[in-house]
């Protein structure tokens, strides 16, 4: 089974960017849906428990932005005991300027653009070497400043992981396999141990978010598996290797 894990900061994009998208995937998957204490407002709340009675919805602090919304719904997954096979990461990532834009478009159309793409993506997670997958856009590596090494470094420390190659999906909107995040968070207290980072920094780069947005990837590629960019220029062979029709990755 798959789940949802949406953090909503921003409510028209959540409205008009993602809910459409979510809408054609619901029968398919478990949707949670976290939202922020003292920003949104109640009749929203409502009104999206009305859209997806099946939802689980939660709530946690902004420190942290995306992150903290991530961790609050594992959380809630992990102390109820659920077991899910793969997780599918979405914010409401800002649209402020053009880039924004075309950022979200991409993140979301190249995750849970259709069924299809969806479908083709969670095949090749199970059946080849890839543990992640996300827009080939936006498949990158390495650190935008020292910082953000120091802190991505200090995460993977306490993980007891060696860093390595720092591969990740930057805009931190993902598909990935469950056992994986969960080898290193599902442990007892291990969300926990990582609460004081949640802060809001207000950085563009170098904050505890880039750095997470790094250690995600990083937890992928120390299982000796690889990020699968979709695309399917790019990934045709790989596609027909594994029987899935090269129709359903989006380009």
């Amino acid at each position: 089974m798959t789940a949802f894990l949406i953090h909503v900061w921003y409510e028209e994009v959540f409205t008009e960017k993602i809910v459409p998208f979510v809408i054609q995937h619901i029968d398919d998957v478990d949707l949670y849906i976290n939202f922020v204490k003292g920003k949104t407002s109640l009749e929203f709340v409502e009104e999206i428990r009305e859209k997806f009675p099946s939802a689980t919805i939660t709530f946690s602090e902004n420190p942290g932005r995306d992150i903290r919304g991530y961790m609050n719904m594992l959380s809630y997954i992990y102390e109820n005991k659920i077991t899910y096979k793969n997780y599918v990461f979405i914010h409401t990532k800002t649209q402020i300027d053009s880039f924004g834009q075309r950022c979200l478009q991409s993140l979301l159309k190249h995750t849970i653009g259709s069924k299809e793409t969806l479908n083709a993506a969670l095949k090749m997670i199970d059946q080849t070497v890839y543990g992640m997958a996300g827009s080939h856009e936006f498949v990158q590596e390495g650190f935008t400043n020292d910082e953000e090494r120091r802190k991505t470094f200090d995460i993977l420390e306490r993980l007891n992981i060696e860093p390595g190659r720092n591969k990740f999906v930057a805009g931190t909107m993902f598909i990935v396999r469950a056992s994986i995040i969960d080898k290193y968070l599902r442990k007892p207290g291990a969300i926990e141990m990582f609460s004081a980072d949640f802060v809001e920094d207000n950085k563009k780069n170098g904050g505890w978010h880039h750095a997470w947005e790094r250690v995600f990837g990083t937890l992928v590629v120390a299982e000796g598996l690889e990020i699968l960019p979709v695309n399917k220029n790019k990934i045709q062979t790989l596609v027909n290797q594994t029987y899935v029709s090269t129709d359903t990755l989006q380009d």
